[in-house]
């Protein structure tokens, strides 16, 4: 096909525009279909993006205190494995689980500072900016901006959050909140 044979560049430019109108019919299928199953058009990449896009709306979620955008981002079985929120399962402990921070926290604010998506998974390194004002671990409102970061790794079932694991930094929060110690 590409050698100096005579209707080498016919036979080229007639796959060219077939292999272009794939692609692009690649590019406009949605990842999912209506029951949120992935749709096999897409590939890899697509799906790994459509994912960062649900984290991203996620974490705008918990900084407007959308409580209610769990139900539609989670799996009913959801868990989570992190530090005092070890073991949440469902929407609705991820409520009440964020229902806690919102208590302690005046006007939260996330940072999405890394983003890495891979296959069923996506792993984000993000900071919290607040104010404390409520009790937190024992420790009654101080009135302190507080700054903490953390790593999650979440995991899909088609197009909703399955599970989440997380590392917070803890200690750097406590020694914000404990400053005079």
């Amino acid at each position: 096909m590409f050698g100096n044979e005579p209707g080498a560049a016919i036979t080229l430019s007639r796959a060219f525009p077939q292999a272009v109108m794939q692609r692009q019919e690649a590019k406009t299928a949605p990842p999912f279909s209506s029951a949120g199953e992935a749709n096999p058009s897409k590939g890899r990449f697509m799906t790994a993006h459509s994912h960062k896009d649900v984290i991203r709306r996620l974490y705008e979620g918990l900084e407007a205190g959308n409580l209610d955008l769990a139900n539609e981002l989670f799996t009913p079985d959801f868990i989570t494995t992190e530090g005092q929120h070890q073991n949440i399962v469902g929407p609705e402990g991820f409520k009440a689980a964020i229902g806690e921070v919102h208590a302690a926290y005046a006007d939260p604010s996330f940072e999405i500072l890394d983003m890495v998506a891979e296959d069923d998974q996506v792993t984000v390194r993000w900071r919290m900016r607040a104010t404390h004002a409520g009790e937190l671990m024992g420790i009654p409102a101080t009135g302190r901006e507080i700054s903490m970061e953390a790593f999650a790794l979440f995991r899909f079932k088609g197009d909703r959050i399955s599970e989440r694991h997380a590392v917070i930094d803890r200690l750097g929060l406590l020694q914000q909140l404990r400053a005079d110690y």
